[in-house]
Order: structure tokens, then C-alpha cells, then sequence
């Protein structure tokens, strides 16, 4: 691998990095481009190519992972509490009391 691809590869990984952490700088591609070398005009295209948005409009898919499973969390905890006071869930109970009943335990 040359070094100018392995600097691509790297600046790529820098600037989802910095997108992930600190969200988006206006300098911050001409920052990291110039430390590696590369055109900012380049380094922009290949994150296009390779992430699939504009700088500005990124979402790292660790936020998105963690936004998802925040929802999940929350909608869980709402059937919970819904169910808690439902019929349905009388009856659960009766029926696992009746079990341990049976069972002797």
C-alpha cells in the first residue's frame, strides 16, 4: 500500500472520528487534510464515496446505534408499564401463581 493511500485511509478514519466526537467544524476537513497531505477537495469526495453523506450530514452509525438502542430502552420501559396494569397481566399472574401452586413450590 502506498503511503499516499495509507494517508487517505487514515485521514478517512480521522475525520469520521473527529464527525463522531465533536460533530461538525468547517475546518475541520481542511485540518485534517492538511495534516495529512491530501486535498481537501479529495479528502471530502472520498468521504462522500465511502460513507455515502456530505460531511455536514453525517451521522457516525455509532450515535445512530446508540440513538436506536435508547428507543428500544424506552419503548420496552412503556409496554412495561403498560402491561403492568393491564388485564392480560392479572391474569400472567394468576396463572404463574397457580403453577408454583401445583408444583408445590
Amino acid at each position: 500500500m502506498t503511503a499516499r493511500i495509507e494517508n487517505l485511509r487514515l485521514a478517512l478514519e480521522d475525520l469520521r472520528e473527529e464527525l463522531r466526537t465533536t460533530g461538525y467544524r468547517r475546518a475541520m476537513l481542511r485540518e485534517v487534510a492538511s495534516f495529512y497531505g491530501l486535498h481537501p477537495d479529495l479528502l471530502a469526495r472520498k468521504f462522500v464515496e465511502q460513507n455515502g453523506a456530505q460531511l455536514e450530514r453525517f451521522v457516525a452509525p455509532a450515535v445512530t446505534e446508540e440513538f436506536e438502542e435508547a428507543a428500544a430502552q424506552a419503548d420496552a420501559e412503556r409496554e412495561a408499564r403498560a402491561w403492568s396494569g393491564s388485564a392480560d397481566c392479572a391474569v400472567i399472574a394468576y396463572m404463574a401463581r397457580a403453577i408454583r401452586a401445583l408444583k408445590g413450590i
